[in-house]
């Protein structure tokens, strides 16, 4: 059924906002990352393993979302994963005893994770609902709320400490979702529910979830070592470390609102073969200068990249046989990929270099890219 364009951007926009508001915490945390690992007092490889127990978070809540949705519905886990995302953030900015921000680490990792599945949910029933690709754009709504925290975090610390600018985008973030919740309370509960063996799905969706594994391990990366990166390697000011990522965010949005009409017009393996060559050479250019300005390019450049792969693997999930399975599988695999990776990453950056690290980054991601293109061969 087709709804007239009012119509559609009424479905559309409360799943959006979820995005955006989501996106938003994480650019939050990225501008905190480097206050937090000083005031942790570790190296790169240290911080790393802290930023394990953000990843045992959010595998733990995703793997229970699932069922969660069948008994509360999406609506209500979105807003008990963002009442505990919020709680966490606060606790990440102002902890400084290594036993509770580990605890704060987990509980960010668990309600993030949460929040991620419930609205991926949300989002493929809007999509359903509207009748034509949306998810890009959706998923954009994301990396602009990422970019638009990041990039307030980076002008607040000119007036404000570290934990001030943090409580400043949490409030303003907590009256967004109260703007939104009535829209998104109304909605139909997403027929996206799990059923039965939620596991038991075709290969084809074992495959690409594995692939969204590694292409959100790249993303993964950027969040986390960019700020670090251009600020140690690079010599970047504290107030430009973020820029990095906030350049990645906004060249993402826009690769993302402009997803929806690409899959109309090209096949979707050769979309995400061409992401990925765009996201390894981003991520050859960030490593290889001595200029932040020019790895805060090719931190732009993994954005365009990495921009519409994930989103066509959600939907690649929801037309499968399994629909409401696939998308578990996929989110879960793949935000499992974005926060579990950190440490690897980080050991191997300890170990060799970030510029190294960055390197093996996008070269996993052209791979990825390249293996669905073969998958997509091989399905038709």
């Amino acid at each position: 059924m087709k709804f007239a364009p009012p119509h559609r951007l009424a479905l559309w926009l409360p799943a959006a906002t979820t995005f955006f508001i989501n996106g938003a915490m994480y650019g939050a945390w990225a501008t905190q990352v480097p206050l937090a690992k000083a005031r942790l007092g570790v190296d790169d490889a240290g911080f790393g393993r802290f930023l394990l127990f953000m990843g045992l978070g959010a595998i733990s809540a995703m793997a229970a979302s699932g069922k969660l949705i069948q008994v509360v519905g999406a609506a209500r886990l979105i807003a008990v994963g963002f009442a505990l995302f919020l709680a966490s953030l606060l606790g990440l900015v102002l902890l400084s005893a290594p036993m509770p921000f580990a605890a704060a680490l987990f509980l960010f990792g668990a309600s993030g994770g949460m929040m991620d599945v419930a609205m991926n949910a949300f989002a493929a029933e809007t999509e359903a609902r509207i009748g034509r690709p949306v998810m890009s754009s959706i998923h954009g709504m994301w990396s602009i709320g990422g970019l638009v925290s990041a990039g307030l975090g980076s002008a607040l610390f000119l007036i404000l400490p570290g934990p001030g600018q943090a409580i400043a985008i949490g409030a303003v973030l907590l009256v967004s979702f109260l703007v939104i919740w009535p829209r998104i309370a109304a909605a139909k509960a997403p027929a996206t529910q799990v059923h039965g063996k939620t596991w038991h799905v075709a290969p084809f969706i074992w495959a690409v979830a594995v692939l969204a594994f590694f292409c959100f391990s790249a993303e993964g990366s950027v969040r986390d070592w960019s700020s670090i990166y251009l600020g140690s390697a690079l010599a970047a000011p504290l107030g430009k470390a973020a820029w990095g990522y906030a350049a990645y965010s906004a060249c993402m949005g826009g690769g993302r609102f402009a997803g929806d009409w690409i899959r109309h017009h090209a096949p979707e393996g050769w979309i995400v073969l061409a992401c990925g060559v765009l996201a390894a050479a981003g991520f050859a250019l960030a490593a290889s200068t001595t200029s932040y300005p020019v790895a805060i390019a090719g931190f732009a450049l993994v954005g365009i990249g990495l921009s519409n792969i994930v989103p066509i693997f959600v939907s690649v999930a929801g037309r499968s046989a399994k629909p409401a399975a696939g998308i578990a599988i996929v989110v879960t695999l793949g935000y499992a990929g974005y926060l579990v990776s950190p440490p690897a990453l980080g050991a191997l950056a300890a170990s060799t270099s970030l510029s190294i690290m960055f390197l093996a980054v996008g070269g996993v991601a052209l791979i990825a890219a390249f293996c669905f293109l073969l998958l997509s061969f091989r399905r038709e």
